[in-house]
Formats: structure tokens, sequence, C-alpha cells
């Protein structure tokens, strides 16, 4: 059983037991004519020799545990009584690695042929070849002191395509190694932390040319997420019985099949827009939180090196070295997607989940819905509901916005979700980002210059009776006692008439004397998305409920508390205006919430 990822020294070793020439009794790779020449650039920065040794580099500085190369496509022949490998897809990439061996061997002066020496082999090119055993095996100091114009008029028979871009791919290497600080290290990471997917063709009718002309040449570097599928897939197809004859090839083709469709239908359905949001929202690869998840059961801990592929890593270790087989794995994952899949389907689960992975200050994570995948649906709702219990464990009636707000959101935010049986939108939660919204403004612009009779009738009603007291304890500081009472008498004459104009001083006096505490209380609070606050600015009520009825035409989701707040739903004890808030309605509306909590928490408890 050859394996999935080879080291770079490994790919090109003849051991049975490590290299991957060595599982297939092979000597060598080989090229055969179907394929292009060697055509890989090298002359400038975005040349693909240029950019190979820079991304192993950038790789090797950063201090990467690994570095993955993309896949090498091979598949097993035989050639003049010899076993070799012949390369399907990646001669490239291949020969470019066999230079680049060739090149830091002459830079650090080692006698030793090079790793890659004598394992490449190029059909109908019998040129390449013999540049390649003549100079590159044998006598790599030579070329590099040799311009080509010098190596075409000796060897007029290597002025070949092939042979020049090998040329120009050495002088590169040297160039860009020649100066390098730590070649014997580099020589290290390049050796045992450069890995090259290698992906074996089994055994069948297809001839190589076709399966060449099918392969996927796009050169993106594959995710954590696509190895543990090769991993997988791969591993799966081959762990049926010891001899590798058990299992017929069509069988192992038909087994992969059927693994791969499902698993797209698992990858399609954690791409979907709810579902990313609703568990993976903290992915960029949504499929790789399944994956996580999947690590997590077997007893996954994160690498504080933070490797890219630690979760591959973790599992080829587990396969390789814990003997765990990559069907139990398949089977887990797929154990793993039918739960959430149904988790997320029952609108009671859903919720509850919802409002523990979503409210605020929240630290749910993936790892933590392990526990939860070994017990029954009963015991998954008792243990959601003692969590969601110790989260709003607190006296909503003491809350004050500025010192609670995240107690006030988890408040507003349990209100919407547990309003009804039905499936709440965590969707629209996590994508418009809610605020805290003041029903009643909180700001000191948010009177108009002119007031109308409503208007200053509301001011009345939100004004303590000691509003005068208040006022002539800040004017005095500031005017002599004589001016502050002017202003005192001819803003009490203006907020007791019909109508007025308000300066803006007079404005800052009337914000400076309303009841802040109850402006910055529970029932002063709602929720909103960050952009629909903003439309509200800081308007009076009636201005505000215009607004969001306006916000609902026009297709924004308005929470459903919300909407009913501003409709004056919620209890008959707030004032039938709807053109106005006032204390009165504040009060009513902390008392229906307290009332409503206590309710949707003895639910809970049944």
């Amino acid at each position: 059983m050859s394996d999935l990822v080879y080291s770079i020294e490994n790919i090109f070793s003849t051991e049975a037991r490590e290299g991957a020439l060595g599982q297939k009794d092979a000597e060598k790779y080989y090229i055969a004519p179907y394929q292009r020449g060697y055509k890989w650039g090298a002359t400038n920065p975005n040349d693909a020799v240029w950019l190979l040794i820079s991304d192993i580099n950038d790789a090797f500085t950063g201090d990467e545990e690994e570095y993955y190369l993309q896949y090498i496509t091979v598949k097993n022949n035989e050639l003049d009584g010899v076993r070799v490998l012949e390369v399907i897809d990646g001669q490239q990439r291949l020969t470019t690695l066999t230079l680049l061996f060739a090149v830091i061997g002459h830079l650090l002066k080692d006698p030793k042929p090079a790793i890659s020496a004598h394992k490449l082999k190029y059909g109908v090119r019998d040129k390449v070849d013999d540049f390649l055993g003549h100079y590159i095996y044998s006598d790599i100091d030579r070329l590099l002191e040799t311009s080509w114009e010098e190596l075409i008029e000796k060897h007029p028979e290597y002025n070949l395509q092939d042979i020049f871009y090998m040329y120009n791919a050495v002088q590169c290497i040297k160039n860009r190694l020649s100066e390098h600080e730590s070649l014997l290290e580099f020589h290290q990471f390049l050796n045992e932390r450069v890995m090259l997917i290698f992906n074996v063709i089994e055994k069948g009718n297809l001839a190589s040319e076709k399966v060449f002309s099918n392969l996927n040449t796009n050169k993106v570097e594959l995710t954590s997420t696509e190895l543990v599928k090769g991993l997988l897939l791969t591993r799966a197809g081959r762990e049926k019985g010891t001899d590798k004859n058990d299992r017929h090839f069509k069988e192992i083709l038909e087994l992969r099949s059927t693994m791969g469709r499902q698993w797209d239908e698992i990858e399609n359905w954690s791409e979907s827009a709810d579902i990313r949001t609703f568990y993976f929202s903290k992915y960029s690869e949504p499929m790789e939180g399944i994956i996580t998840l999947l690590a997590y059961a077997f007893k996954y801990t994160p690498e504080k090196s933070k490797n890219k592929y630690s979760l591959f890593n973790f599992f080829q270790a587990q396969i390789k070295r814990e003997g765990i087989s990559a069907q139990t794995f398949f089977n887990k994952l797929r154990q793993i997607y039918h739960l959430l899949k149904d988790w997320y389907e029952s609108p009671k689960i859903h919720n509850m989940l919802g409002y523990i992975l979503f409210h605020k200050g929240a630290q749910f994570s993936l790892s933590s819905l392990i526990p939860l995948m070994e017990i029954d649906k009963i015991a998954l709702q008792k243990k959601l509901s003692q969590q969601i219990l110790q989260v709003m464990d607190f006296d909503v009636s003491d809350l004050s916005y500025g010192e609670e707000n995240t107690r006030i959101h988890q408040v507003l935010l349990f209100i919407n979700v547990f309003a009804t049986d039905t499936q709440f939108n965590f969707t629209e939660l996590e994508d418009r980002k809610w605020s805290l919204e003041h029903i009643f403004p909180q700001n000191p612009d948010f009177l108009p210059t002119k007031l109308a009779h409503r208007d200053l009738e509301l001011l009345n009603k939100l004004l303590p009776s000691d509003w005068e007291a208040r006022v002539r304890s800040k004017l005095t500081l500031e005017f002599a006692e004589d001016i502050a009472e002017n202003k005192i008498t001819e803003l009490a004459s203006k907020i007791n008439s019909d109508s007025c104009e308000l300066t803006n001083e007079e404005k800052g006096l009337v914000y400076y004397s309303i009841n802040k505490v109850k402006l910055n209380s529970i029932g002063n609070m709602a929720l909103l998305s960050g952009s629909d606050n903003s439309s509200n600015s800081n308007g009076l009520f009636d201005a505000k409920r215009h607004n969001i009825v306006d916000l609902i035409s026009r297709g924004s989701f308005v929470p459903k508390h919300t909407y009913d707040v501003f409709a004056k739903l919620l209890s008959q004890e707030m004032e039938s205006d709807l053109t106005i808030w006032s204390e009165k309605d504040i009060d009513a509306h902390e008392s229906w919430m307290i009332k409503r909590i206590e309710e949707i928490k003895g639910d809970m408890v049944k």
C-alpha cells in the first residue's frame, strides 16, 4: 500500500519501506513520448522555476513545519524489462526537483550523487537523457561554468527546447541559491519537510494518454480538506483484505465513486449560506469545519504551530501509526453530517443550539459539539436548556445600557429566538450584525428645532418633576443667578406651550434633565441591524416607527420583537398613542419582558 504523501527525499527513494519508487519495485520515473518537453521558464521572477524556489524558501524562512506541492500522477509500467513509474502528470515539477538537487549538491560540494540522480528517463528523447546523464547527474560543475553558446558549440545535438530550458533552470537555481545564508538547512528542509502528493493510477484499461488529457491542470495550492479527502478515499479503497488481489479494481473504483458522491453531498450542504453561517462561520472553508469536528471526535488537539496542514497530518498519523482505518473515519464523518443536519432541521434544537452559538459573549466552539453528539435528543435538549439558563441567570431589571450591553443583547436575542416555536433565522443575525437600539433616542441632538404639541406632551412625560432644580444647579455654575433664572423661565414657558422652537442650548438642557436611567433601561431597548439602526438616526419614536415600516416594505429583516415594540403590540399597559414613547411605555415594556422571560425559562425546565 503506497502512501498518498511523500517527502521529496522519499519521492526519489528506491527503499521499499519508505520510498515511492521502492514501494512499487520501480527503478526510475519514465516520461513517455506523448508528454510535452520540459518547458518551465527561469529568467524572471514570474517564471515557474523562480516561483518554485521562492515558495519553498518562503516556507523555509517562515519556519513552516511542512510545505505541500501539487500532485504528481504516475502509473506502473515496464520499460526494456525494467519496472518504472510512468509520469502521467507532474513531469515539469519532477524534472525541476531533479535539477534543484543537482545544483544544491554542487553548491554544498557534496561528493555523493544527488538523491535524484539517474531517477528520470525521457522516452524518445535520447539527447535529453544524454544531457541529463553527461552533465546533470555527473558533471554539473562544468555545466554551471559553461555558457549556452559554448555548450551548443561543443554539443550541437543539444540545441533542443528541453535542454535549453533545463540549462536556464540550473543557472537560475545557482544564482538564486549561491548566496543563501542557510543552504544546508534549506537542503534539509527540502528533503524532509517539502511534501509531494503522490497519485498512483491503479490497474485498469485506461490509456495513459487519456488519463493525462483529463487531469486537472489547476495549480492552486491544495487545502487541508482536499488532502484529507484524497487520503480517506485512497486508503478506504485499499483496506479490505491484505492481499492486493482481494478487491477487484472495478470494485475499488465503485467504492471510491460512492464515497466521493457522499463527500460531495456533505460538502455541498456545508457550503450553503445558512449552514455555513450557523455552524462554520469561523472557517474560510466550511467543509474544514466538519473535518475539524471529525478530528475532535478522535481526540484531536490543534497544534500550537498553526500548521495549515495539521488536520491532514493528524488523520495520516492516525491511519499509519494508530491503525485506525480510513473507512472508520469516513463512517464517522457521515454520522456527524447526519447529526448536524438533523439538529439544524429540528426547530427546537435549532433555536437552542443557535442561541448558544450566537449570543453575545458566546464561548461555544466546534469542540463543544462533540459531547452533545454522544447523547439522545431528549438529553440534548435538557443539556442545551441548562446552558441557556446559565447564560440568562441574572436580574433583567437591573440592566443599564453602557454598563451591561452584552447582557442586554443576550436578553433581547433570547426573547426574539424563543418568541415562537418556528425556526429562527440566525443567518440574518450574523450577516447584519444586530446592534442595540434606543427606542426613545439617547443622544443630545434627538430633538427637532421645531416642536409640535405631541412632541411637547412627550417631553413633559419624560421630564422629572424637579427638572427646574436640576437645570438651575447646572446653569448657576456657568452664569449669574439672574441670567440662569431667565433661561429657566424662558425654557419652562416654551415646553408648556402648544408649539415652540428650541435653541441648541435649550435642547441640551432638556436632554440633561431627562431621566437617563429610564432611557438606558432594558424597557427602552430593542435590536436592529447596524445599518438599520443608523437609518433611524436620532429621530423620535414616531419617525423611527415610520422608518421601520419602510425598512420592512423594502425587504429588510426587522426582528419580530422590535416590530412589536414599535407597533405597541406587547402590553395593554402601553399608551394607545402610536406617535409617542413615554416613561409609562418603557415601564410597561420592561414588565412584559420580565414576565415573558420567566415564561420561556419555565417551558425550558419542564
